[in-house]
């Protein structure tokens, strides 16, 4: 039963932290910048001083993009590795079969319920 509670509260909590600091428009950023540097890389047009001024900012911004989905992953698993030491059986119910189903359900309902409340708002 305590797994059960810390699994609900576990993934309210991370769906809650992926939503603050943006985690998938993150993601779609780094996409945006590979397809931006490896259109600069195969473009004819740009003269080769310019395209590496261009490649570099680019490569900048997707390294400290990545270095910031990078600690948002570690926080995350410092965060499940934390409840799992309030129960040792935590991790093996988050992977297994019940856990990743319950896991799914209770996502998807939170997200819905959670969309129908700012909808009346």
């Amino acid at each position: 039963m305590l797994n059960h509670a810390l699994l609900g509260l576990s993934i309210i909590t991370i769906y809650e932290i992926l939503n603050i600091v943006k985690f998938y428009q993150e993601i779609y950023f780094n996409i945006k910048l590979i397809k931006k540097i490896l259109k600069l890389l195969n473009s004819k047009s740009i003269s080769d001083i310019k395209k590496e001024q261009k490649i570099t900012n680019l490569s900048k911004k997707l390294f400290f993009s990545s270095i910031k989905l990078i600690l948002i992953l570690i926080v995350i698993t410092i965060f499940i590795y934390l409840i799992n030491k309030v129960s040792n059986e935590f991790i093996n119910y988050f992977i297994s079969l019940n856990g990743v189903i319950e896991l799914s359900l209770i996502t998807m309902i939170y997200h819905n319920l959670k969309k129908y409340i700012n909808a009346k708002l």
